[in-house]
Protein backbone atom coordinates (compact mmCIF):
# COMPACT_ATOMS: atom_id res chain seq x y z
CA UNK A 1 0.00 0.00 0.00
CA UNK A 2 1.35 3.43 -0.94
CA UNK A 3 1.32 6.11 1.77
CA UNK A 4 2.25 9.67 0.81
CA UNK A 5 1.61 13.10 2.23
CA UNK A 6 2.18 15.58 -0.58
CA UNK A 7 1.76 19.33 -0.05
CA UNK A 8 3.31 20.64 -3.24
CA UNK A 9 2.49 21.32 -6.83
CA UNK A 10 5.09 21.06 -9.54
CA UNK A 11 5.10 23.43 -12.50
CA UNK A 12 5.93 20.63 -14.93
CA UNK A 13 5.33 16.89 -15.42
CA UNK A 14 7.38 13.99 -16.88
CA UNK A 15 8.14 10.22 -17.21
CA UNK A 16 10.64 7.97 -18.99
CA UNK A 17 9.25 5.69 -21.71
CA UNK A 18 9.81 1.97 -21.33
CA UNK A 19 6.46 0.71 -22.60
CA UNK A 20 5.52 -1.15 -25.74
CA UNK A 21 4.75 2.06 -27.63
CA UNK A 22 6.46 5.26 -26.47
CA UNK A 23 5.10 8.73 -27.07
CA UNK A 24 5.61 10.47 -30.36
CA UNK A 25 8.39 13.05 -30.58
CA UNK A 26 6.03 16.01 -30.95
CA UNK A 27 2.40 16.91 -30.39
CA UNK A 28 0.09 17.65 -33.27
CA UNK A 29 0.29 21.19 -34.58
CA UNK A 30 -2.22 23.77 -33.50
CA UNK A 31 -2.08 23.42 -29.72
CA UNK A 32 -4.75 22.05 -27.40
CA UNK A 33 -8.29 21.36 -28.50
CA UNK A 34 -10.88 23.77 -27.20
CA UNK A 35 -13.81 22.69 -25.05
CA UNK A 36 -16.66 21.19 -27.03
CA UNK A 37 -14.55 20.13 -30.00
CA UNK A 38 -15.21 16.47 -30.77
CA UNK A 39 -11.96 14.57 -31.08
CA UNK A 40 -13.17 11.28 -29.64
CA UNK A 41 -12.60 8.41 -32.03
CA UNK A 42 -15.29 5.84 -31.34
CA UNK A 43 -15.98 2.30 -32.45
CA UNK A 44 -19.56 0.97 -32.56
CA UNK A 45 -19.84 -2.71 -31.76
CA UNK A 46 -22.77 -5.04 -32.08
CA UNK A 47 -22.76 -8.80 -32.47
CA UNK A 48 -24.23 -11.86 -30.84
CA UNK A 49 -20.84 -12.61 -29.27
CA UNK A 50 -21.19 -9.31 -27.39
CA UNK A 51 -24.72 -9.92 -26.16
CA UNK A 52 -25.65 -13.62 -25.91
CA UNK A 53 -24.41 -15.73 -22.99
CA UNK A 54 -24.80 -19.45 -23.64
CA UNK A 55 -24.82 -22.41 -21.34
CA UNK A 56 -22.94 -25.68 -21.85
CA UNK A 57 -22.99 -27.02 -24.48
CA UNK A 58 -22.99 -23.68 -26.25
CA UNK A 59 -25.70 -22.78 -28.71
CA UNK A 60 -25.21 -21.59 -32.26
CA UNK A 61 -27.27 -19.49 -34.67
CA UNK A 62 -28.47 -21.21 -37.83
CA UNK A 63 -30.75 -20.51 -40.77
CA UNK A 64 -34.22 -22.01 -40.99
CA UNK A 65 -37.25 -22.60 -43.17
CA UNK A 66 -40.70 -22.54 -41.56
CA UNK A 67 -42.50 -25.58 -42.97
CA UNK A 68 -43.91 -27.29 -39.86
CA UNK A 69 -41.90 -30.46 -40.48
CA UNK A 70 -41.69 -31.14 -36.75
CA UNK A 71 -38.70 -31.38 -34.45
CA UNK A 72 -38.42 -35.16 -34.83
CA UNK A 73 -37.43 -34.84 -38.47
CA UNK A 74 -35.97 -31.34 -38.71
CA UNK A 75 -33.55 -29.14 -36.87
CA UNK A 76 -36.10 -26.40 -36.03
CA UNK A 77 -37.31 -27.47 -32.59
CA UNK A 78 -40.17 -24.93 -32.65
CA UNK A 79 -41.36 -25.78 -36.16
CA UNK A 80 -44.35 -27.88 -35.12
CA UNK A 81 -48.08 -27.96 -35.72
CA UNK A 82 -49.70 -25.37 -33.48
CA UNK A 83 -52.77 -25.69 -31.27
CA UNK A 84 -53.05 -21.94 -31.75
CA UNK A 85 -53.56 -22.34 -35.48
CA UNK A 86 -56.78 -22.04 -37.44
CA UNK A 87 -57.29 -25.57 -36.26
CA UNK A 88 -58.46 -28.44 -38.36
CA UNK A 89 -57.51 -32.00 -37.43
CA UNK A 90 -53.99 -32.67 -38.65
CA UNK A 91 -53.28 -29.08 -39.68
CA UNK A 92 -52.58 -25.99 -37.62
CA UNK A 93 -50.16 -24.49 -40.10
CA UNK A 94 -48.57 -21.08 -40.04
CA UNK A 95 -48.64 -20.04 -36.39
CA UNK A 96 -45.21 -21.01 -34.95
CA UNK A 97 -42.65 -18.34 -34.07
CA UNK A 98 -40.69 -18.94 -37.28
CA UNK A 99 -43.61 -17.60 -39.29
CA UNK A 100 -43.72 -14.54 -37.06
CA UNK A 101 -39.99 -13.96 -37.60
CA UNK A 102 -40.39 -14.10 -41.37
CA UNK A 103 -43.53 -11.93 -41.45
CA UNK A 104 -45.59 -14.86 -42.79
CA UNK A 105 -47.73 -15.51 -39.70
CA UNK A 106 -51.31 -16.53 -40.49
CA UNK A 107 -53.96 -13.89 -39.90
CA UNK A 108 -56.47 -16.32 -38.36
CA UNK A 109 -54.50 -17.96 -35.55
CA UNK A 110 -57.34 -18.59 -33.13
CA UNK A 111 -55.58 -17.66 -29.89
CA UNK A 112 -54.13 -14.39 -31.15
CA UNK A 113 -54.00 -11.40 -28.81
CA UNK A 114 -55.20 -8.37 -30.77
CA UNK A 115 -52.29 -6.60 -32.43
CA UNK A 116 -50.03 -9.62 -32.72
CA UNK A 117 -50.65 -10.21 -36.41
CA UNK A 118 -50.21 -6.52 -37.24
CA UNK A 119 -46.89 -6.52 -35.41
CA UNK A 120 -45.76 -9.58 -37.33
CA UNK A 121 -46.32 -7.76 -40.63
CA UNK A 122 -44.25 -4.84 -39.33
CA UNK A 123 -41.30 -7.13 -38.70
CA UNK A 124 -39.21 -5.52 -41.43
CA UNK A 125 -36.18 -7.73 -40.79
CA UNK A 126 -38.21 -10.59 -42.25
CA UNK A 127 -36.33 -13.82 -42.87
CA UNK A 128 -32.98 -12.22 -42.06
CA UNK A 129 -33.43 -13.94 -38.69
CA UNK A 130 -31.52 -17.05 -37.66
CA UNK A 131 -32.41 -19.21 -34.68
CA UNK A 132 -30.40 -20.39 -31.70
CA UNK A 133 -30.10 -24.10 -30.98
CA UNK A 134 -27.95 -26.93 -29.67
CA UNK A 135 -26.91 -28.53 -32.95
CA UNK A 136 -25.31 -31.60 -31.37
CA UNK A 137 -28.49 -32.61 -29.54
CA UNK A 138 -30.95 -31.15 -32.10
CA UNK A 139 -32.79 -29.21 -29.42
CA UNK A 140 -33.12 -25.74 -27.87
CA UNK A 141 -30.08 -24.06 -26.34
CA UNK A 142 -29.91 -22.09 -23.12
CA UNK A 143 -29.36 -18.36 -23.38
CA UNK A 144 -29.09 -15.16 -21.39
CA UNK A 145 -28.13 -11.60 -22.26
CA UNK A 146 -24.86 -10.09 -21.09
CA UNK A 147 -24.32 -6.92 -19.09
CA UNK A 148 -22.49 -5.37 -22.05
CA UNK A 149 -25.21 -2.79 -22.72
CA UNK A 150 -28.83 -1.79 -22.14
CA UNK A 151 -31.53 -3.69 -24.04
CA UNK A 152 -34.86 -2.26 -25.21
CA UNK A 153 -37.47 -4.99 -24.78
CA UNK A 154 -40.91 -4.73 -26.39
CA UNK A 155 -43.79 -7.15 -25.88
CA UNK A 156 -44.92 -7.80 -29.45
CA UNK A 157 -47.33 -10.73 -29.58
CA UNK A 158 -49.16 -13.52 -27.78
CA UNK A 159 -50.82 -16.66 -29.15
CA UNK A 160 -52.24 -18.67 -26.26
CA UNK A 161 -55.49 -19.30 -24.45
CA UNK A 162 -54.07 -19.47 -20.93
CA UNK A 163 -52.21 -16.94 -18.82
CA UNK A 164 -48.80 -17.25 -17.19
CA UNK A 165 -46.63 -14.93 -15.14
CA UNK A 166 -43.79 -13.70 -17.33
CA UNK A 167 -40.97 -11.25 -16.81
CA UNK A 168 -37.22 -11.05 -16.62
CA UNK A 169 -34.58 -12.06 -14.11
CA UNK A 170 -31.12 -10.78 -13.29
CA UNK A 171 -28.64 -13.44 -12.22
CA UNK A 172 -25.63 -12.59 -10.10
CA UNK A 173 -23.32 -15.32 -8.85
CA UNK A 174 -25.94 -17.98 -9.63
CA UNK A 175 -28.70 -16.20 -7.66
CA UNK A 176 -31.88 -15.15 -9.51
CA UNK A 177 -33.78 -11.91 -8.89
CA UNK A 178 -37.19 -12.13 -10.62
CA UNK A 179 -39.12 -9.11 -11.91
CA UNK A 180 -42.61 -10.04 -13.11
CA UNK A 181 -44.01 -7.61 -15.66
CA UNK A 182 -47.83 -7.46 -15.29
CA UNK A 183 -48.42 -5.90 -18.71
CA UNK A 184 -46.57 -8.80 -20.32
CA UNK A 185 -48.34 -11.42 -18.22
CA UNK A 186 -51.71 -9.86 -19.07
CA UNK A 187 -50.80 -9.71 -22.78
CA UNK A 188 -51.16 -5.95 -23.07
CA UNK A 189 -49.49 -5.17 -26.38
CA UNK A 190 -48.53 -1.51 -26.39
CA UNK A 191 -45.32 -1.50 -28.48
CA UNK A 192 -43.67 0.58 -25.76
CA UNK A 193 -40.18 -0.70 -25.05
CA UNK A 194 -38.79 -1.23 -21.57
CA UNK A 195 -35.03 -0.86 -21.01
CA UNK A 196 -33.29 -3.68 -19.14
CA UNK A 197 -29.76 -3.29 -17.83
CA UNK A 198 -27.91 -5.92 -15.81
CA UNK A 199 -25.21 -4.78 -13.37
CA UNK A 200 -21.61 -5.51 -14.29
CA UNK A 201 -20.81 -9.15 -13.62
CA UNK A 202 -24.44 -10.21 -13.99
CA UNK A 203 -26.61 -11.61 -16.78
CA UNK A 204 -30.33 -11.42 -17.44
CA UNK A 205 -32.93 -13.54 -19.16
CA UNK A 206 -36.64 -14.25 -19.46
CA UNK A 207 -38.81 -16.39 -17.19
CA UNK A 208 -42.29 -17.88 -17.29
CA UNK A 209 -44.25 -19.33 -14.37
CA UNK A 210 -47.57 -21.06 -13.80
CA UNK A 211 -49.05 -23.81 -11.66
CA UNK A 212 -50.71 -25.97 -14.31
CA UNK A 213 -49.44 -29.58 -14.07
CA UNK A 214 -47.40 -30.70 -17.04
CA UNK A 215 -46.57 -27.18 -18.13
CA UNK A 216 -43.68 -24.80 -17.93
CA UNK A 217 -43.25 -24.37 -14.21
CA UNK A 218 -43.62 -28.03 -13.30
CA UNK A 219 -41.33 -29.23 -16.05
CA UNK A 220 -38.58 -26.68 -15.68
CA UNK A 221 -38.53 -25.52 -12.09
CA UNK A 222 -34.78 -25.27 -11.62
CA UNK A 223 -34.57 -21.49 -11.40
CA UNK A 224 -36.94 -20.77 -8.50
CA UNK A 225 -40.47 -20.10 -7.36
CA UNK A 226 -42.81 -17.10 -7.14
CA UNK A 227 -45.82 -16.48 -4.87
CA UNK A 228 -49.06 -17.38 -6.65
CA UNK A 229 -51.02 -14.60 -4.96
CA UNK A 230 -52.48 -16.98 -2.42
CA UNK A 231 -50.85 -19.46 -0.10
CA UNK A 232 -48.92 -21.37 -2.73
CA UNK A 233 -46.09 -20.81 -5.18
CA UNK A 234 -45.55 -20.88 -8.91
CA UNK A 235 -42.67 -22.86 -10.35
CA UNK A 236 -40.44 -20.78 -12.61
CA UNK A 237 -38.81 -21.71 -15.92
CA UNK A 238 -35.89 -19.59 -17.12
CA UNK A 239 -34.22 -19.06 -20.49
CA UNK A 240 -30.94 -20.47 -19.14
CA UNK A 241 -32.46 -23.98 -18.93
CA UNK A 242 -30.02 -26.52 -20.40
CA UNK A 243 -32.21 -29.60 -20.79
CA UNK A 244 -33.86 -28.79 -24.10
CA UNK A 245 -37.07 -30.79 -24.51
CA UNK A 246 -35.48 -34.14 -23.66
CA UNK A 247 -34.38 -33.80 -20.04
CA UNK A 248 -35.17 -31.48 -17.15
CA UNK A 249 -34.82 -28.49 -16.97
CA UNK A 250 -36.86 -28.23 -20.16
CA UNK A 251 -36.30 -25.15 -22.31
CA UNK A 252 -39.49 -23.09 -22.61
CA UNK A 253 -37.87 -20.34 -24.70
CA UNK A 254 -36.72 -19.87 -28.28
CA UNK A 255 -34.21 -17.23 -29.40
CA UNK A 256 -33.97 -15.84 -32.93
CA UNK A 257 -31.63 -13.07 -34.05
CA UNK A 258 -30.55 -11.22 -37.14
CA UNK A 259 -27.11 -11.72 -38.62
CA UNK A 260 -25.73 -8.40 -37.37
CA UNK A 261 -26.71 -8.93 -33.74
CA UNK A 262 -28.82 -5.77 -33.68
CA UNK A 263 -32.23 -7.35 -33.08
CA UNK A 264 -33.60 -10.51 -31.47
CA UNK A 265 -36.94 -12.25 -31.01
CA UNK A 266 -37.69 -14.34 -27.93
CA UNK A 267 -40.67 -16.68 -27.81
CA UNK A 268 -42.02 -18.44 -24.71
CA UNK A 269 -43.95 -21.70 -24.56
CA UNK A 270 -46.22 -22.15 -21.52
CA UNK A 271 -47.44 -25.62 -22.42
CA UNK A 272 -45.55 -28.90 -22.30
CA UNK A 273 -42.49 -29.16 -24.51
CA UNK A 274 -41.99 -32.87 -23.97
CA UNK A 275 -42.59 -35.48 -26.62
CA UNK A 276 -46.08 -36.82 -26.23
CA UNK A 277 -46.85 -40.53 -25.93
CA UNK A 278 -50.30 -39.94 -27.42
CA UNK A 279 -51.54 -40.49 -30.98
CA UNK A 280 -49.84 -37.33 -32.28
CA UNK A 281 -46.35 -37.22 -30.73
CA UNK A 282 -45.26 -34.21 -32.79
CA UNK A 283 -48.05 -31.93 -31.63
CA UNK A 284 -47.52 -30.61 -28.12
CA UNK A 285 -48.16 -26.98 -29.08
CA UNK A 286 -44.39 -26.48 -28.95
CA UNK A 287 -44.52 -23.49 -31.26
CA UNK A 288 -42.90 -20.97 -28.84
CA UNK A 289 -45.41 -18.28 -29.73
CA UNK A 290 -47.36 -17.96 -26.48
CA UNK A 291 -45.46 -14.78 -25.61
CA UNK A 292 -43.14 -13.01 -28.07
CA UNK A 293 -40.73 -10.14 -27.37
CA UNK A 294 -38.42 -8.04 -29.50
CA UNK A 295 -35.05 -7.39 -27.88
CA UNK A 296 -32.86 -4.64 -29.30
CA UNK A 297 -29.45 -4.04 -27.72
CA UNK A 298 -28.30 -0.46 -27.65
CA UNK A 299 -25.05 -0.23 -29.63
CA UNK A 300 -21.85 -0.49 -27.62
CA UNK A 301 -19.82 2.61 -28.39
CA UNK A 302 -16.21 2.25 -27.31
CA UNK A 303 -13.60 4.96 -27.22
CA UNK A 304 -10.89 3.62 -29.50
CA UNK A 305 -8.47 6.53 -29.84
CA UNK A 306 -5.28 6.24 -27.83
CA UNK A 307 -2.73 8.16 -25.77
CA UNK A 308 1.05 7.85 -25.66
CA UNK A 309 3.19 9.29 -22.91
CA UNK A 310 6.97 9.06 -22.94
CA UNK A 311 9.82 10.77 -21.14
CA UNK A 312 7.31 12.29 -18.73
CA UNK A 313 8.74 13.19 -15.35
CA UNK A 314 7.68 15.04 -12.20
CA UNK A 315 10.33 16.21 -9.73
CA UNK A 316 8.66 15.53 -6.41
CA UNK A 317 10.03 15.97 -2.89
CA UNK A 318 9.87 12.22 -2.30
CA UNK A 319 11.83 11.50 -5.46
CA UNK A 320 11.39 11.46 -9.19
CA UNK A 321 8.04 10.22 -10.52
CA UNK A 322 8.16 8.74 -14.02
CA UNK A 323 5.16 7.79 -16.16
CA UNK A 324 5.69 6.05 -19.49
CA UNK A 325 3.64 3.96 -21.84
CA UNK A 326 0.48 3.95 -23.96
CA UNK A 327 -3.19 3.09 -23.63
CA UNK A 328 -6.24 2.90 -25.88
CA UNK A 329 -7.52 0.84 -28.78
CA UNK A 330 -8.48 -2.81 -28.67
CA UNK A 331 -7.04 -6.27 -28.96
CA UNK A 332 -8.73 -9.00 -30.97
CA UNK A 333 -10.52 -10.26 -27.85
CA UNK A 334 -11.97 -6.81 -27.14
CA UNK A 335 -9.70 -5.98 -24.21
CA UNK A 336 -7.89 -2.64 -24.11
CA UNK A 337 -4.50 -2.26 -25.72
CA UNK A 338 -1.64 -0.71 -23.84
CA UNK A 339 1.05 -1.06 -21.23
CA UNK A 340 2.40 1.59 -18.92
CA UNK A 341 4.77 1.87 -16.01
CA UNK A 342 4.66 4.22 -13.03
CA UNK A 343 7.79 4.77 -10.96
CA UNK A 344 7.24 6.55 -7.64
CA UNK A 345 10.38 7.25 -5.67
CA UNK A 346 12.02 4.16 -7.12
CA UNK A 347 9.00 1.85 -6.65
CA UNK A 348 7.70 0.55 -9.96
CA UNK A 349 4.07 -0.19 -10.85
CA UNK A 350 3.91 -1.97 -14.22
CA UNK A 351 0.35 -2.12 -15.61
CA UNK A 352 -0.23 -4.68 -18.35
CA UNK A 353 -3.90 -5.23 -17.46
CA UNK A 354 -5.73 -2.04 -18.44
CA UNK A 355 -9.29 -2.29 -17.17
CA UNK A 356 -10.75 0.98 -18.47
CA UNK A 357 -9.95 3.81 -20.86
CA UNK A 358 -12.12 6.75 -21.84
CA UNK A 359 -13.07 10.42 -21.54
CA UNK A 360 -13.04 12.08 -18.14
CA UNK A 361 -16.69 12.48 -17.19
CA UNK A 362 -16.49 12.82 -13.41
CA UNK A 363 -14.03 13.36 -10.61
CA UNK A 364 -10.72 15.17 -11.13
CA UNK A 365 -11.10 17.08 -14.38
CA UNK A 366 -7.57 18.38 -15.03
CA UNK A 367 -8.33 21.21 -17.51
CA UNK A 368 -12.05 20.48 -17.63
CA UNK A 369 -14.46 17.67 -18.33
CA UNK A 370 -15.29 19.06 -21.78
CA UNK A 371 -11.76 18.69 -23.17
CA UNK A 372 -11.81 15.67 -25.48
CA UNK A 373 -8.02 15.18 -25.53
CA UNK A 374 -7.91 14.15 -21.87
CA UNK A 375 -8.34 10.53 -20.80
CA UNK A 376 -8.69 8.54 -17.59
CA UNK A 377 -7.01 5.13 -17.56
CA UNK A 378 -7.21 2.46 -14.85
CA UNK A 379 -5.51 -0.88 -14.41
CA UNK A 380 -3.98 -3.39 -12.04
CA UNK A 381 -0.22 -3.55 -11.73
CA UNK A 382 1.75 -6.77 -11.72
CA UNK A 383 2.19 -6.32 -7.98
CA UNK A 384 -1.59 -6.07 -7.53
CA UNK A 385 -1.93 -2.33 -6.96
CA UNK A 386 -4.85 -0.38 -8.36
CA UNK A 387 -3.52 2.41 -10.57
CA UNK A 388 -5.40 5.35 -12.08
CA UNK A 389 -3.89 8.02 -14.30
CA UNK A 390 -5.59 11.02 -15.85
CA UNK A 391 -3.60 12.63 -18.62
CA UNK A 392 -4.12 15.69 -20.82
CA UNK A 393 -2.41 16.62 -24.07
CA UNK A 394 -2.18 20.40 -24.05
CA UNK A 395 -0.04 20.83 -27.17
CA UNK A 396 3.57 21.85 -27.72
CA UNK A 397 5.73 21.66 -25.75
CA UNK A 398 4.45 18.96 -23.45
CA UNK A 399 6.44 20.15 -20.46
CA UNK A 400 4.54 23.44 -20.57
CA UNK A 401 0.93 22.45 -21.24
CA UNK A 402 0.44 18.70 -20.61
CA UNK A 403 -1.03 17.59 -17.28
CA UNK A 404 -1.21 14.40 -15.26
CA UNK A 405 -3.04 13.08 -12.20
CA UNK A 406 -1.97 9.85 -10.49
CA UNK A 407 -3.61 7.61 -7.90
CA UNK A 408 -2.07 4.39 -6.57
CA UNK A 409 -4.07 2.21 -4.18
CA UNK A 410 -6.36 5.13 -3.42
CA UNK A 411 -3.55 7.62 -2.70
CA UNK A 412 -3.43 10.78 -4.84
CA UNK A 413 0.29 10.76 -5.55
CA UNK A 414 0.35 14.16 -7.28
CA UNK A 415 -2.23 15.88 -5.13
CA UNK A 416 -5.95 16.30 -5.55
CA UNK A 417 -5.81 18.21 -8.85
CA UNK A 418 -2.84 16.76 -10.72
CA UNK A 419 0.21 18.67 -11.95
CA UNK A 420 1.93 19.87 -15.11
CA UNK A 421 4.94 18.10 -16.57
CA UNK A 422 8.51 18.95 -15.63
CA UNK A 423 9.82 17.00 -18.60
CA UNK A 424 8.40 14.81 -21.33
CA UNK A 425 5.41 14.65 -23.59
CA UNK A 426 1.81 13.34 -23.64
CA UNK A 427 0.15 12.90 -27.01
CA UNK A 428 -3.46 12.25 -27.95
CA UNK A 429 -4.06 10.21 -31.15
CA UNK A 430 -7.53 10.54 -32.65
CA UNK A 431 -7.40 7.40 -34.79
CA UNK A 432 -8.45 3.91 -33.69
CA UNK A 433 -5.91 1.14 -33.39
CA UNK A 434 -6.31 -2.58 -33.16
CA UNK A 435 -8.67 -4.93 -35.03
CA UNK A 436 -11.96 -3.49 -36.26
Amino acid sequence: MLHLNLKWRSTATAAAAVAVLSACASDRAGGPLSPGMSAISAQVLGSSSSYIVSGIPAGTFDTFVSNQEGRATGKEFWDNLSDDGAWNPGTGQGCAIGFYATATMKSDCTSETAGSYTNSLANTLGNAYNYYWNAAAVMPASFEFSAATTYDVTFKAAYSGGMSVVGYYIKTGGAYAFTPVPNWSNKLISNVSMPITAPAGSTWGFFIANNRPGTAGIESSSCGTLPDGGSGTLNVACSDATGGFVTNPFQQFALLGNATGTSYLVGAEDKTVRYSTGPNPLDNDSDYNDYIWAVVPRPIVRTCDFMTFGRTQIDAPLGKIVISGNAGGFKADGSILGTFNISVGGTSYLVQDITSYGPITSGVALVGLSYPNARVITGISRSGSAVEIRIYDGGEPGRVADEVYLKVDGVEVLGASGVSLDRGNIQYHSNCRGPG
